[in-house]
């Protein structure tokens, strides 16, 4: 009795389930409402293109690409001057002032 009890169960769980899909959808099928309503927006219309000031090019004059064999050869610097701009004087220390 209890297998009888299962499938029975079963095909009325599917037949209500198929009954739900026909309430739900078959309505959708047979109306023609979505024909006879239309949809207006009324909308502001475009706005005008701002006025963009008027900019002036001015021409820059590009060097040509020079071969490496063309370039002079770079002199070497002063030991002198070297070790002032590499070795910089020590920060001097500021005494707190008195209290």
């Amino acid at each position: 009795m209890a297998v009888l009890d299962k499938g029975l169960r079963q095909r009325i769980v599917g037949a209500l389930v198929l009954v739900a899909f026909a309430v739900i959808f078959l309505p959708m099928l047979f109306s023609r409402e979505d024909e006879m309503r239309q949809v207006t927006v009324q909308a502001p219309g475009m706005p005008d293109r701002p006025v963009m000031p008027a900019i002036e090019l001015e021409p820059v004059n590009v060097p040509e690409p020079v071969a490496e064999e063309e370039v002079p050869p770079v002199e070497p610097v002063p030991a002198s001057l070297a070790e002032a701009v590499v070795a910089p004087s020590a920060p001097e220390k500021v005494s707190p002032p008195a209290a």
